[in-house]
């Protein structure tokens, strides 16, 4: 786990990652052909999108509870997983494009209703206001209180759209029950870390 934490690092775990996540969304759109691909497509991005922001979402409390090697890579990556976790959902915008394409009166009957189109309206704002201000120059422009509140809030914010999704889901389908119980466990980590009593010495939740 060390050898793998020291070689997949910073920039080289961005593209990698967002790489591989496009490779895979062009095979099943053209190896799978039509609306079939693009769900295809659909299903993958958003699942490789969760897996990356629940590192980057509970990358700090994770590490202050469950202090090891594999903990230590994901503090020291969050960054790096965050602006991963973006590449991977802007690749799942192109995926619902490709949907669109293929099948125009499928994509209208599978969307969600006006709100929900609002809440995922919000979140891709928040993606890419948090990408954006993952930059120092940005960072620096926007002024640490505002970054340190635009990052919070679109965490949770974010956390929340992908509840949104899989735990209506997941009552309906088992399939989708692992989903919901490591969104659960993500908060729960998050929450604890939060209201955790902080010892002399050791820094606040990030």
């Amino acid at each position: 786990m060390k050898r793998f934490a020291i070689r997949i690092e910073g920039w080289t775990l961005v593209g990698l990652s967002v790489g591989l996540i496009l490779a895979a969304a062009l095979a099943l759109i053209l190896g799978l052909g039509g609306s079939e691909g693009a769900r295809s497509a659909l299903r993958f991005t958003a699942r490789t999108s969760l897996v990356l922001f629940l590192l980057a979402f509970t990358a700090s409390a994770a590490l202050r509870r469950w202090p090891n090697a594999f903990t230590h890579w994901m503090r020291r990556n969050r960054r790096y997983l965050g602006i991963a976790f973006a590449g991977s959902h802007l690749v799942h915008a192109l995926a619902i494009a490709a949907y669109g394409v293929a099948d125009a009166p499928g994509l209208l009957a599978a969307s969600q209703p006006p709100i929900g189109l609002v809440i995922n309206g919000i979140g891709y704002a928040f993606i890419l206001a948090m990408l954006a201000t993952s930059f120092p120059r940005p960072a620096a422009a926007l002024g640490p209180v505002t970054w340190h509140w635009l990052h919070r809030v679109g965490a949770y914010y974010l956390w929340f759209g992908f509840a949104k999704s899989y735990i209506p889901r997941a009552v309906m389908d088992g399939f989708y029950v692992p989903f919901a119980l490591v969104l659960g466990l993500a908060l729960a980590i998050r929450l604890w870390d939060a209201f955790r009593p902080v010892r002399p010495g050791v820094g606040s939740p990030a």
